[in-house]
C-alpha cells in the first residue's frame, strides 16, 4: 500500500491532496485533508475552493501498515485490567523536556513502584544526556528507546501510555492504548480536548500527572479499562491509508 500510496501522490502531484490541521489560510487543492478528532469541515469553507474534497477525522489517519498488523493482537491484550508496563513518549523533539518532567513526577507515586517504564525519544531530543543522569539515580525502572523503527509493536506491548497529544494519537487509537495526554504544543490542544471528550485519553498536565495517573490503579477495574480501549476502537482503525487513495483514485478517474 505504500508503494501505491507514493506512486499515486507523484502521478497526481499538482495540488490535488493538501493535509493541514490549522484551518488560517487559503488552501488550493483537490482534496482536503485533517485527520484530527474534532476538526470541522465548516472551518475550511471560507478558506477553500468551492469543488474541494473533503476528508475529515481519524477515518483518515495516514498511519503505517503496522499499526494495522498489531491491532488485533494489542486489542486481545487489553482486558487483563493489569497496569504495568508505561510507555513515555512526547515525539521527536520534545524540546521542553517534558519527558523528564513526566518521569519526576510519576516518580512520587506510590503506583510507579510497580511498574516498568519504556521511555521512547526521537534521535533530535537534546536531553539525552540529562535524562541518563536522572535514571541512574531514580529507583524507577526506566528503559529508554531512541529513534526506535517498531513504535506500533511498542504501543501494543504496553498498558498505558503517557504521551504528547499530537498525531500518534492515532497510533494509539488504532492500538486501543489508554493514555494520559499532555498539551505540548499549542496546536495540540484541540486534539487532546476532543480525546478526553470522546472517552480516549485523560487530558492532564504535569501538575495533575500524578493523580490522573493514580486513577489507573485506584479505579483498576475491567469496566474503567475498557470504556477506554471500546471507545478508542471507534475512532481509528488504522485504514485511513486506503481510505485516502481510494478517495484520489475516484478523483483521478474522473
Amino acid at each position: 500500500i505504500d508503494a501505491k500510496w507514493h506512486q499515486l501522490v507523484k502521478r497526481q502531484c499538482k495540488k490535488i491532496l493538501v493535509i493541514d490541521d490549522l484551518a488560517d489560510r487559503t488552501i488550493d487543492c483537490t482534496i482536503l485533508l485533517n485527520q484530527n478528532l474534532g476538526a470541522i469541515q465548516s472551518e475550511y469553507q471560507k478558506y477553500s475552493l468551492s469543488d474541494c474534497v473533503f476528508l475529515i477525522g481519524p477515518d483518515y489517519a495516514l498511519l503505517r501498515q503496522e499499526f494495522r498488523d498489531w491491532r488485533k493482537y494489542s486489542l486481545n491484550r487489553r482486558f487483563t485490567g493489569k497496569i504495568k508496563k508505561i510507555l513515555v513518549t512526547m515525539g521527536g523533539v520534545d524540546a521542553s523536556n517534558h519527558t523528564l518532567s513526566a518521569l519526576m513526577e510519576l516518580e512520587t507515586s506510590k503506583y510507579s513502584l510497580g511498574c516498568e517504564f519504556t521511555v521512547v525519544v526521537g534521535s533530535s531530543y537534546p536531553y539525552k544526556a540529562k535524562l541518563d543522569e536522572y535514571i541512574k539515580a531514580s529507583k524507577l525502572s526506566i528503559k529508554v528507546m531512541m529513534n526506535v523503527s517498531n513504535m506500533a509493536e511498542i504501543m501494543a506491548n504496553s498498558d498505558l501510555c503517557i504521551g504528547a497529544s499530537g498525531s500518534s494519537s492515532w497510533e494509539r487509537c488504532c492500538l486501543c492504548l489508554p493514555t494520559v495526554t499532555l498539551v505540548i504544543a499549542e496546536n495540540q490542544k484541540k486534539i487532546a480536548l476532543a480525546l478526553h471528550k470522546n472517552g480516549v485519553a485523560v487530558n492532564s498536565d504535569i501538575s495533575r500527572l500524578k493523580s490522573d495517573f493514580a486513577t489507573f490503579f485506584v479505579d483498576n477495574n475491567s469496566g474503567f479499562i475498557n470504556k477506554f480501549v471500546w471507545n478508542s476502537t471507534r475512532v481509528c482503525d488504522g485504514f485511513g491509508v486506503n481510505r485516502v487513495i481510494d478517495k484520489m483514485e475516484q478523483l483521478s478517474e474522473n
